[in-house]
C-alpha cells in the first residue's frame, strides 16, 4: 500500500471534527468544559493556548453526534467561573442566560472578564456576568483562529469481515486504488460488532473484486 495511502486510512480527522462549519452542526456537537456541559460556541471564548481538547465517542452516541472534552489549563480563568456561579453572559450590549451562547467570532475577542454585583431588585443577592471583551475594528486580528483536539488513530480495522490491529494492516501490501475504506463508530459500530471498545472507530475496508 502506497504510504499516503496508509496514512490517509490509520488517521481520524479530529481537527475538522470539531470544525462545525466542517463535517458536524452545532446542535450535533456537545462539549464539556471542565466537566460542565454546553455548547461548542463556547471555544470562542477562549485562545487556543488556554484550552486542550479531544473528541469522544460512546457506545450510546451516534456516529453523527461529536462529544468534546476540554480541559481549561488556568483554573482560575472567567470561564470556569461563569460555569461554576450559572452567571450571564454580556455581548455587544446584551445579556444572556447561562449557558446560552451566541456565536461569536474567536478573532474578535480580546479577552473575557468575570463581573459581580449586587442586584438591586434582590438585596444581597450576586447577580454575576462574564463579559466578552472586544478588539476595537481597526485592531482586529484577521488571522483565522484554530482550535486544534489530540489527535487519534484508529486502532481496529475490518478487512473483508476479518478484524485487524493497526500495526497489521502494512502487511496485507494493500495497494492504492484496489480497495475502498469508510469509518464507523460509536453506536453503530458497536451495534454492527458487538464490542464497546469499537465505539472510537473502526475502518471498514474492503478490497476490489476483479
Amino acid at each position: 500500500m502506497a504510504a499516503q495511502e496508509i496514512k490517509k486510512i490509520q488517521q481520524t480527522k479530529t481537527r475538522s471534527e470539531i470544525v462545525k462549519k466542517d463535517r458536524f452542526n452545532s446542535d450535533q456537537i456537545t462539549a464539556f468544559v471542565d466537566g460542565h456541559q454546553t455548547k461548542i460556541e463556547v471555544l470562542s471564548l477562549f485562545k487556543p493556548a488556554e484550552i486542550t481538547m479531544k473528541s469522544k465517542k460512546s457506545a450510546a452516541e451516534s456516529m453523527e453526534q461529536l462529544t468534546m472534552l476540554i480541559e481549561v489549563q488556568d483554573k482560575s480563568h472567567p470561564v470556569l467561573q461563569y460555569f461554576q456561579n450559572k452567571a450571564r453572559l454580556y455581548y455587544k450590549g446584551h445579556y444572556y442566560g447561562h449557558n446560552v451562547l451566541p456565536e461569536i467570532k474567536p478573532n474578535s475577542v480580546k479577552e473575557v472578564e468575570y463581573h459581580q454585583y449586587d442586584d438591586p431588585t434582590t438585596p444581597g443577592k450576586l447577580d454575576d456576568y462574564l463579559e466578552v471583551v472586544l478588539y476595537g475594528e481597526e485592531y482586529m486580528p484577521h488571522e483565522q483562529i484554530k482550535y486544534k483536539t489530540e489527535r487519534k488513530r484508529i486502532q481496529y480495522y475490518d478487512v473483508d469481515g476479518k478484524i485487524y490491529l493497526a500495526q497489521d494492516i502494512p502487511k496485507l501490501h494493500l495497494k492504492a486504488g484496489e480497495f475502498t475504506t469508510k469509518m464507523l463508530s460509536g453506536k453503530e459500530a458497536v451495534e454492527k460488532y458487538g464490542d464497546a471498545k469499537y465505539a472510537e472507530g473502526i475502518n471498514v475496508v474492503r478490497t476490489i473484486k476483479k
